[in-house]
């Protein structure tokens, strides 16, 4: 194994650091030293320099965009750093941060605190980790991280037929009411509905959801790239052109 490094994490809510500092530093003697930090402002590169310098850091991942500006903080203070993404579940966001980025690694406490020991001691070994969850979207090619080709279908198969159901009526240009109505629910039912459905897929409006839908109803090549944002940009996937929803059968 290489030489050890010191531990920084960096966990808003500081929830995972005492547990992980314990496992890791404590327990399995990965580290001489360990350090929290709960935003990257509170990281300076003058006072910090030795210590991050000769660091593995694990990033406490929620949201792209603050996930995103740390990294960047770090490469440009502190040059490459072994960078791990650690979060409660896989995030698609973080799957796309991880592959830009080409970071180390991606883990969830899906796994053990053995496991994410040993995923840690690949990374110091020069290698890289990722979870058993996030394993089934990502793959490591040798040289990179690359969603695995079946990824796209892993979002669409996490509907239920109701949630399916309201996706395609969104997509026809319905209104929650409108949905309400052609799916013989309450107007309630439909908005804990779509709030669920928006919570499977990732997104975080209407516009986005939209925009998802008409990808797995009609594929890439049938929106006009002119439509999307930059931001949208990001939920570029695969064709969806296998997926053609049933029209409601009129009593």
């Amino acid at each position: 194994m290489k030489r050890k490094k010191s531990l920084v994490i960096i966990d808003e809510h500081r929830s995972i650091a005492e547990m992980l500092v314990w496992h890791l530093k404590d327990k399995q003697k990965l580290f001489s030293e360990a350090a929290v930090f709960s935003t990257i402002n509170e990281i300076h590169p003058e006072r910090h320099q030795e210590l991050i310098g000769n660091s593995l850091i694990l990033l406490q991942g929620h949201c792209y965009y603050p996930a995103e500006r740390a990294f960047k903080t770090i490469s440009r203070d502190f040059g490459d750093i072994p960078l791990i993404l650690i979060d409660g579940q896989v995030r698609s966001t973080m799957v796309q941060l991880l592959i830009k980025y080409d970071l180390d690694g991606y883990l969830t406490f899906h796994d053990t605190l053995d496991e994410l020991a040993e995923g840690i001691k690949q990374v110091i070994e020069g290698g890289k980790t990722l979870s058993q969850k996030v394993q089934q979207m990502v793959v490591f090619n040798g040289k990179q991280f690359e969603l695995r080709a079946e990824y796209p279908y892993l979002l669409f198969f996490r509907l239920s037929c109701r949630e399916r159901e309201l996706l395609h009526h969104i997509v026809e240009g319905k209104n929650l009411e409108e949905c309400s109505k052609l799916m013989g629910i309450t107007s309630k039912s439909s908005d804990n509905l779509k709030t669920r459905l928006m919570q499977k897929l990732e997104v975080h409006s209407m516009r986005h959801l939209m925009l998802l839908g008409m990808k797995f109803k009609y594929g890439e090549d049938e929106i006009d790239p002119l439509f999307f944002t930059e931001d949208e940009k990001c939920y570029d996937l695969k064709c969806f052109s296998r997926y053609r929803p049933s029209q409601k059968k009129q009593s």
